[in-house]
């Protein structure tokens, strides 16, 4: 087709003005993206080339639906949304996420928008467990605010109108549309003033914020839980705290030796990339406790420290930990859960647990005779025994 033909067919088509028309755009791009991965023509890649697929998704979905392909637009840089609509002033955020329900959004400062007074953005979310494209009004999906290098919100595609932190209910803030698209841009301080509030009222310290007035309105429960500094005991039981304890036994493994200042790099890091105030009572609450461990001694049950039994249980349990996060502890690239466990092996051998020999081995047993290499050895092979890879995500 020659270009004039091409520039004249296009001034013909109808033009994307309207939320209807974007709606329709990304209910035909969910569409063609899910028969897509059930062929196994579309596979999750990571966030650029993801992010490139669906944005060709939607253009074909824009000629599907009888529009121009060039009504949407790409952003480039690192601005939000990822898609313009600038006829229709409307945005969508592309993201992707390889496990569970919950993805890392945007800035709640809204200071890169890419788009001039916004009518509505919506989120397109590719789920690569359940091998599944979803879109939905974006402000609808946020469920609370994560702070990384700044505080960003925290999005939950199939969240419930109550989980929302935007409307009228009890623990939300108000309108999306007036507290992030009306004039003025989007308005922080009420997201920020919010949160703030409900830390205080559950007894958390709410360091990323100042403010004189503590009387104000609640916030998400779960924007509270990751913006403020929360203590140790306070995280869930049957969830948070098993996988945050398991990280730190996986990241710090001289907790299993027997230096005074063992848990010096473990509190740090608890606090400043987790907001986590954690303290020994976490590794040494309840005393000694007794385990039969018949590759060692096979007479009687050996007494052991406390953080031998956490370890145990939770490397023996399915509670998820990142790889990026054991990565970003150890300053080192992990190929695998595999190779990661092979150097969480040679870690813990070099962690000073040959200390604890004389008070674990009973005296007067032959277990007593086993050499200081021999007890490591064994004693690593009894808490990676049960360790599930799979857990590692």
């Amino acid at each position: 087709m020659e270009v004039t033909q091409y520039r004249r067919k296009v001034r013909d088509m109808p033009t994307i003005s309207g939320v209807q028309e974007v709606e329709q755009v990304l209910k035909r791009t969910a569409q063609i993206a899910n028969l897509a991965i059930q062929e196994g023509t579309l596979v999750y890649v990571d966030g650029k080339k993801n992010e490139d697929s669906l944005f060709e998704l939607i253009q074909r979905a824009c000629e599907a639906e009888g529009f121009s392909c060039d009504e949407a637009e790409l952003v480039s840089g690192h601005k939000f949304p990822d898609v313009v609509f600038d006829k229709a002033r409307i945005g969508v955020e592309i993201k992707g996420h390889k496990q569970g329900d919950r993805i890392l959004g945007n800035s709640i400062m809204g200071s890169t928008l890419s788009l001039a007074d916004p009518v509505a953005i919506y989120l397109l979310a590719w789920n690569d467990s359940s091998k599944e494209v979803v879109w939905r009004n974006y402000f609808d999906c946020v469920i609370g605010a994560e702070v990384t290098h700044s505080p960003r919100f925290v999005l939950k595609p199939d969240c419930s109108p109550e989980e929302s932190l935007f409307g009228h209910g009890e623990n939300q803030i108000g309108d999306a549309e007036e507290i992030c698209l009306s004039e003025g841009g989007f308005k922080s301080d009420v997201i920020l003033a919010r949160m703030r509030a409900k830390a205080l009222a559950e007894g958390n310290i709410p360091w990323w914020i100042s403010s004189a007035n503590d009387d104000e309105v609640f916030a998400a429960e779960e924007a509270q839980q990751q913006m403020s500094i929360i203590k140790y005991s306070a995280l869930s039981a049957n969830g948070p705290r098993g996988t945050f304890l398991k990280t730190v036994l996986i990241g710090f493994p001289e907790l299993f030796g027997k230096s005074a200042s063992k848990y010096d790099s473990a509190a740090v890091w608890s606090l400043l990339r987790k907001n986590v105030l954690i303290n020994r009572d976490a590794f040494t609450a309840g005393g000694k406790v007794h385990f039969e461990i018949p590759a060692i001694c096979g007479v009687s049950q050996l007494t052991l420290p406390q953080v031998f039994k956490r370890a145990k249980e939770l490397f023996d349990s399915s509670s998820p930990v990142r790889l990026s996060e054991v990565e970003d502890i150890w300053q080192t690239k992990i190929e695998s859960p595999t190779a990661m466990l092979n150097q969480l092996r040679t870690r813990i051998l070099e962690s000073g647990i040959d200390g604890h020999r004389d008070s674990i081995l009973h005296a007067k047993c032959s277990c007593s005779e086993i050499s200081d290499k021999d007890f490591v050895n064994l004693m690593i092979d009894w808490l990676v025994a049960g360790f599930q890879e799979s857990s590692i995500v």
